[in-house]
């Protein structure tokens, strides 16, 4: 056990040590979140270590947020292509859910009535919608926003484009699901790229010694939306 216990130390402190000198936001150290330190007990040293380092080291809220993000109840763009309009966010409580996660509901609405709404996933902390842009450079706005949950550090940034009066996804890519390290360097998670029908996409690596910001170019798939 305590072998184990030393490994463990070593290990997490060659993580946070990697992190923490490759980023940093507004002169803040940000610390690799590693969820598999809350199955260790309270009373082990390489518990107590974490929560010391983390004490000292604090980093920014970026669980259900993203630093680089501009994260609104309420925007503005030309979603159509014949003119600007307004998205905003609507919230339902169900009390008659059985499951936890159907109990909050928030909907994406426009007051433009060809615009349909469009089903937004979170918890008690409500989801904010994030203006893109033209992403892909086809005359129309985009826009995104991030899933809130209550635990785990993993979150799953959705993208929106509007195609024929009905919502789809703009690209479909497993680097969409972000670590919150990442979410706290104030990288966009994504952005336009140099050629028409393409997305710079950034994410993070997460590794048990590393962590890394990287980018590819994906080509825009307009994904049917499924969930």
């Amino acid at each position: 056990m305590k072998s184990s216990i030393l490994i463990f130390s070593i290990v997490l402190g060659l993580a946070l040590t990697s992190c923490n000198e490759q980023l940093s936001l507004n002169n803040e150290n940000i610390v690799e979140y590693i969820d598999s330190t809350d199955n260790y007990a309270n009373s082990t040293n390489a518990h107590k270590e974490f929560i010391k380092y983390k004490n000292l080291n604090p980093i920014p809220d970026c669980l259900n947020s993203v630093a680089g993000h501009d994260e609104r109840d309420t925007i503005w763009g030309n979603f159509t292509g014949n003119g600007i309009d307004t998205l905003y966010i609507v919230s339902e409580f169900d009390t008659t859910a059985n499951d936890y996660d159907e109990m909050f509901k928030y909907y994406a609405v426009s007051s433009n009535k060809s615009i349909p709404k469009v089903r937004m996933y979170g918890n008690w902390q409500q989801p904010k919608l994030v203006f893109e842009g033209d992403l892909d450079q086809n005359g129309t706005d985009e826009w995104g926003y991030l899933h809130t949950w209550l635990n785990s550090q993993w979150r799953y940034y959705r993208v929106f484009t509007l195609v024929k009066h009905t919502w789809r996804y703009l690209i479909d890519d497993e680097n969409l699901s972000t670590p919150e390290w990442f979410r706290c360097s104030g990288k966009e998670i994504v952005e336009p790229a140099d050629s028409a029908g393409y997305v710079k996409l950034n994410y993070g690596t997460f590794g048990s010694t590393s962590c890394e910001i990287r980018d590819t170019i994906v080509k825009a798939t307009y994904s049917k939306i499924k969930d």
